[in-house]
C-alpha cells in the first residue's frame, strides 16, 4: 500500500472518531437561546424549557440533536431521537419484555402482560402484589417501539416526561 493512501486512510479515521466526538459532546443551553428552530427539535411531551431551568435544572443538546435533561439533584435522562433513555434507571435484574400494547389504552393490562412475560409473581425479586401493577418504586416503561415494556424507576419515569410507545400504538404520537 502507498504511503500517501496509508495516510490518508488514518486521516479519515480520525476525522471520524473527531465527528463522533463532537456528536456526544452537550451544548448548555440558556433560556434565551431556545429559539423557535430549536423548539422543533424538543422532545414531545418533554419539560419546557424555561419551567425546567427555571426550576433548577439544565438542557443540554448535542450535534445530533439529542436533548439532555439533568434535575437540580443532577440526574439526567438524554432524549435520543425524541425518546427518552431510561437505561441506566432499569431494573437490574429484569429484562425487557415484549408485549402487545393495549388498545384502546389499558394500563392494567400492559402491567400484567409485562409482569407475566418477566417472570413476576409475589414471590419473584422484585414481587409484585398486585398483577396488574408494577413492583414498588418502578413502573413499565412503554418503549418507542411500541411492543417493548422496560421496568424502571417510577420517580425517573414521571420527572422526565415524554411520549413512549403508548402514546404511539393508541395514536397520541402523530
Amino acid at each position: 500500500m502507498k504511503a500517501s493512501t496509508r495516510t490518508d486512510e488514518f486521516k479519515f479515521l480520525f476525522e471520524n472518531v473527531d465527528n463522533i466526538r463532537k456528536a456526544n459532546t452537550f451544548k448548555k443551553m440558556n433560556i434565551a437561546d431556545f429559539t423557535d428552530e430549536i423548539m422543533k427539535t424538543k422532545p414531545m411531551n418533554s419539560r419546557a424549557p424555561e419551567k425546567w431551568i427555571n426550576k433548577g435544572g439544565t438542557i443540554e443538546i448535542d450535534a445530533l440533536g439529542n436533548w439532555k435533561y439533568t434535575n437540580k439533584n443532577d440526574i439526567s435522562v438524554v432524549y435520543k431521537n425524541g425518546f427518552p433513555d431510561f437505561i441506566p434507571y432499569k431494573h437490574p435484574n429484569v429484562d425487557n419484555v415484549p408485549i402487545e400494547i393495549a388498545q384502546p389504552k389499558n394500563y392494567p393490562k400492559d402491567y400484567e402482560a409485562a409482569n407475566k412475560g418477566a417472570g413476576l409473581s409475589k414471590i419473584s425479586k422484585p414481587p409484585v402484589n398486585d398483577i396488574k401493577k408494577p413492583p414498588e418504586g418502578y413502573t413499565w416503561h412503554h418503549m418507542e417501539d411500541g411492543k417493548t415494556m422496560m421496568l424502571v424507576e417510577k420517580d425517573i419515569h414521571n420527572e422526565f416526561k415524554h411520549m413512549g410507545g403508548q402514546s404511539i400504538v393508541n395514536g397520541k404520537g402523530k
